[in-house]
C-alpha cells in the first residue's frame, strides 16, 4: 500500500501546484491589460476593428474560462457588423498542463448582426471582405501547378477537420437584421441554438429555435403595431435532433429530426399555418457521393405525408429513387380549413382520400410508377415516364367508378332555364363582340410534347353513364391528336378521331365521329332530362371548325354527317295528329283528342346533315312509318339555339276519327307541317299544321279535279261527235245504196 500512498501524495502535490498557478493568474494577471494587444492583433492580422468596451473576467465554474462583455466587430473603415452582449469561453483543464488550450464551452449571448444591401445591390459584408483581401500584403511565391481533375475531386470530398470536443456550444438571443433596399425587403430573425457534447464520431443533440419576421421595407415604415402591413410574414420554428459526423468515413448523419413550424401571414388561407416534420433520418456519404433519406413524415392541416429516398453520385451525375405516400384524410375538412368553398351536388363526396407512388430518375429522366389514388368510391392507377431534355412524356392512366356529377354544384333549374333563354336571344350579337378570354391556351398547347393513354370504367359525366372509355393522345409541335377515343354506352359504341392544330393563333379543330347502335331514349333522357326521340342511332361524318371562343367555334363549324335512326319515335310530337288537325280545320271540324297518341312512331329515319357556319340543314330527310311518309328540310341554327323545319307528310287517313277521313283522291297528297322553336321549348309546341300549305294542296287538288272533269267532258263531247258523225255516215251510206 506504500505505492498508493506515494501516488496520492504526488497527485495532491500537482493539484496544489495547479491551484496555486490558477490563484496566481487570477490574483496577479488582469486580462483587461491585454485589450490593446488583442485589438491590435485583430487589426493587423484580419483587418478587423474589434471593440472591447466591457470587462474581461476569469471564470472557474462550471469551467475554467474567460467572460467578455459588450463586444463589437467591424471591418476596417465600416460600421459595426456584429455585436455581442457577452461571450464566454471555457477551456479543458488537463490540456492546460501540457501548455495547450482546448475550448470546452462557447457561449454567445445577445448577438446582433446588421446585414445591409443598398439600392445598387452592394452588401456591407462583401465590401468589407474585398477591402480586407486588398489590404493584405501578399508574399511573392511560385505559381502553384493547376490541380488535376482527380485532385479537385479528392479535395472537395475530403473532410480535414481538426479535433473537436465541446461540452456546450450555445447561442442565446441572437438577432440578425437583414435589410435589402434594392428588393424593398426587411427581415429580422431571433435565434437560439444549443449543441451539447459535440465530438466527432459520436452523436450529439441539436436544439434550435428561430423567430423570423419578414415585411416590405416601405410597409414596415408606414405600418403600425395595431394594424400590421398585409405583407408581413411571421414564422416560428423549433428544431431538435441528433447529429453525427464521422470525419474519417466522411459521413454526416441526422436522426430523430423534428421540426415544428408555425407561419402567420395575411395571404394564407389559414393563419397561423402549423406543420410538423417528424421521425426524419438522413445521411450524406461524401466519399461515395451518396444520400439516403431513410424516413420522413410531414403533417399539416390533417394531412400526413411519408417518404423515403436515396441518391447516388450527388456531386457529379445524380440519380435517385424512392417512394411517397399520403395517409387517408378528409378532403372536405382540408378545404374547409383552407377556406375554400367547393359546392357539390352530393354532400357525401370528398370524405376520404389517400395516394402513393414510387419514383426514380436522374438529370435526364423521371419515372413515376405504381401511382395509386383512392378518393371516395373511385380508384385511379397511373404511370409516367418523363424525359427532361428535351421535355417528353408518356403517361398511362386507368380508373374506375367515378361520378363527376356528384362533385359539381347542384343545378338550379329556374336559373339554368333563364340563362339558356338569355344566351339564345343574345348569342348572335355576343358572337361579334365577345373578346373575353381564350378557350384554348395556344402557347401551352405548343409546348406540349408527349403521349397520353387513358382508360376508365363506370364513368358518369353530364348525367351520361359510360360503361367504358379509352383514348390515346399525342401532343407535338402544337398539334394534339386523339386517335381514337372509344366509349361503350347505352348498348352501343362511340368512336371519335380528333385533331387540334394550334400552330397558328387561330386554332383549328377536326372531328371524325362514329356512332353505332346507341339507344337514344335513355341517352337523351340522361343528357337533357327530357325524352324527345327513341330508337337506335347510327352516325358517320366529319366536322371542321376554327376559333378560340365557343361562339367562334360554333359559328365556324362546317361538315357533313349521315344520321340514321331505326325503330324510333318522335316523343311528344304526333305528326299524324298535326296533319289531321289541318284536315279537320279545313272542314271546320274538331278532332277527338282521346283517339290520338302523343308520339310519332317510325320504322326508319335517315338523312344527311350539312353543317355550314354553324347551321345544320337536312336535305333528303325521310321518315318511313306504317301510316305516314315524312319528307322535309330545314335548318338547325346552333348560334341561335333554334330550328325551323317544314315537312311534307303523306297520309292514308284515319278510320278512327271521322274528322280525319281521307278520300282516295287525297291519299296522294303531301300535307305540310311546320316545326319551329328554341331548344329550350316544350317539344309539344314544336310542330303544327301549315294552314296555307294545306290550302295550296287543296287548291292544287281542285284544279286537278277541274282539269280532269274538263278532259272528261271533252272526251265525252268528242265521243258524242264521233258517234253522230258515224250515224250520219251510216245514213249517207244507206242513201247511196238506194241510188244504185
Amino acid at each position: 500500500m506504500i505505492w498508493a500512498k506515494r501516488l496520492g501524495i504526488t497527485l495532491l502535490f500537482f493539484l496544489a501546484i495547479f491551484i496555486a498557478l490558477i490563484s496566481y493568474i487570477t490574483l496577479f494577471v488582469d486580462p483587461n491589460d491585454f485589450k490593446d494587444k488583442i485589438t491590435t492583433l485583430a487589426k493587423e492580422q484580419a483587418n478587423i476593428e474589434l471593440r472591447l468596451d466591457g470587462d474581461i473576467r476569469w471564470s472557474f465554474f462550471p469551467w475554467v474560462g474567460v467572460e467578455l462583455e459588450d463586444i463589437g466587430v467591424a471591418f476596417a473603415g465600416e460600421q459595426e457588423l456584429v455585436r455581442f452582449g457577452a461571450a464566454e469561453f471555457g477551456v479543458e483543464l488537463l490540456p492546460l498542463l501540457s501548455k495547450s488550450i482546448r475550448i470546452d464551452t462557447l457561449k454567445l449571448i445577445d448577438l446582433e448582426a446588421d446585414l445591409i444591401v443598398d439600392e445598387k445591390g452592394q452588401t456591407n459584408w462583401q465590401a468589407s471582405v474585398d477591402s480586407t483581401a486588398s489590404s493584405k500584403v501578399a508574399t511573392p511565391a511560385k505559381t502553384a501547378e493547376p490541380a488535376t481533375q482527380a485532385d479537385r475531386s479528392t479535395t472537395t470530398t475530403e473532410l480535414n477537420l481538426p479535433d473537436l470536443h465541446l461540452s456546450l456550444l450555445s447561442v442565446e438571443n441572437a438577432q440578425i437584421n437583414y435589410l435589402d433596399k434594392s428588393a424593398d425587403l426587411t427581415l429580422t430573425a431571433v435565434i437560439n441554438l444549443t449543441l451539447e457534447d459535440v465530438k466527432w464520431g459520436e452523436s450529439w443533440p441539436l436544439s434550435l429555435s428561430a423567430q423570423v419576421r419578414q415585411s416590405s421595407l416601405t410597409n414596415q415604415t408606414a405600418g403600425t403595431v395595431t394594424n400590421p402591413p398585409s405583407s408581413t410574414i411571421k414564422n416560428q420554428t423549433n428544431l431538435s435532433g441528433q447529429i453525427t459526423i464521422l470525419p474519417e468515413d466522411q459521413v454526416i448523419q441526422l436522426a430523430g429530426l423534428t421540426i415544428d413550424n408555425e407561419i402567420e401571414a395575411d395571404f394564407l388561407p389559414v393563419s397561423p399555418l402549423k406543420s410538423r416534420l417528424n421521425d426524419t433520418e438522413f445521411a450524406i456519404f461524401l466519399a461515395t457521393q451518396k444520400f439516403t433519406l431513410n424516413r420522413m413524415s410531414l403533417s399539416t392541416l390533417g394531412v400526413t405525408l411519408h417518404t423515403y429516398a436515396s441518391a447516388d453520385n450527388i456531386f457529379t451525375e445524380p440519380s435517385f429513387k424512392g417512394a411517397l405516400s399520403v395517409d387517408e384524410f378528409n378532403p372536405s375538412k382540408l378545404l374547409q380549413a383552407l377556406a375554400i368553398d367547393i359546392p357539390t351536388s352530393d354532400p357525401d363526396v370528398l370524405q376520404k382520400m389517400k395516394a402513393g407512388f414510387d419514383f426514380k430518375g436522374d438529370t435526364k429522366n423521371l419515372l413515376l410508377e405504381n401511382l395509386t389514388v383512392n378518393f371516395d368510391d373511385s380508384e385511379l392507377t397511373a404511370a409516367a415516364n418523363i424525359e427532361l431534355s428535351p421535355l417528353l412524356w408518356s403517361v398511362g392512366i386507368e380508373g374506375k367508378n367515378l361520378d363527376l356529377d356528384r362533385y359539381l354544384p347542384a343545378k338550379n333549374e329556374k336559373e339554368a332555364e333563364t340563362k339558356s333563354t338569355t344566351n339564345t336571344e343574345n348569342n348572335e350579337s355576343a358572337a361579334n363582340t365577345d373578346e373575353s378570354g381564350e378557350l384554348i391556351p395556344v402557347e401551352l398547347v405548343r409546348s406540349l410534347n408527349g403521349f397520353v393513354n387513358i382508360g376508365w370504367q363506370n364513368l358518369k359525366v353530364a348525367n351520361l353513364n359510360i360503361d367504358n372509355i379509352t383514348f390515346s393522345s399525342s401532343q407535338k409541335n402544337g398539334v394534339v391528336k386523339v386517335n381514337p377515343l372509344s366509349a361503350s354506352l347505352y348498348d352501343g359504341e362511340i368512336a371519335l378521331e380528333a385533331t387540334l392544330n394550334a400552330q397558328t393563333n387561330t386554332p383549328k379543330i377536326t372531328l371524325v365521329p362514329t356512332i353505332k347502335d346507341i339507344q337514344l331514349k335513355p341517352l337523351i333522357r340522361d343528357l337533357t332530362e327530357k325524352e324527345k326521340v327513341t330508337g337506335v342511332a347510327d352516325l358517320k361524318g366529319q366536322i371542321n371548325t376554327q376559333g378560340n371562343q365557343i361562339d367562334h367555334l360554333i359559328n365556324n363549324a362546317n361538315g357533313d354527317l349521315v344520321v340514321q335512326i331505326l325503330d324510333g319515335a318522335l316523343i311528344g310530337t304526333n305528326l299524324t295528329k298535326s296533319v289531321c288537325e289541318g284536315i279537320a280545320n279545313y272542314r271546320n271540324e274538331t278532332l277527338n283528342p282521346e283517339l290520338w297518341g302523343e308520339d310519332t312512331p317510325f320504322e326508319s329515319l335517315k338523312f344527311p346533315a350539312r353543317i355550314r357556319k354553324g347551321k345544320i340543314s337536312t336535305p333528303g330527310l325521310k321518315i318511313q312509318a306504317a301510316a305516314i311518309t315524312v319528307q322535309g328540310n330545314g335548318v338547325v341554327s346552333l348560334p341561335t339555339s333554334s330550328f325551323d323545319y317544314t315537312t311534307s307528310i303523306g297520309l292514308t287517313g284515319s278510320s278512327n276519327d271521322h274528322a280525319c277521313r281521307i278520300k282516295e283522291e287525297f291519299k296522294t297528297l303531301a300535307f305540310p307541317v311546320q316545326c319551329k322553336g328554341k331548344f329550350s321549348d316544350d317539344p309539344a309546341s314544336f310542330c303544327g299544321p301549315d294552314l296555307k300549305g294545306f290550302g295550296k294542296q287543296f287548291e292544287a287538288l281542285a284544279k286537278a279535279k277541274l282539269k280532269k272533269k274538263a278532259a272528261a267532258e271533252k272526251a265525252r263531247a268528242k265521243k258524242k261527235l264521233e258517234e253522230k258523225a258515224k250515224k250520219e255516215a251510216d245514213r249517207l251510206k244507206e242513201r247511196l245504196k238506194k241510188l244504185f
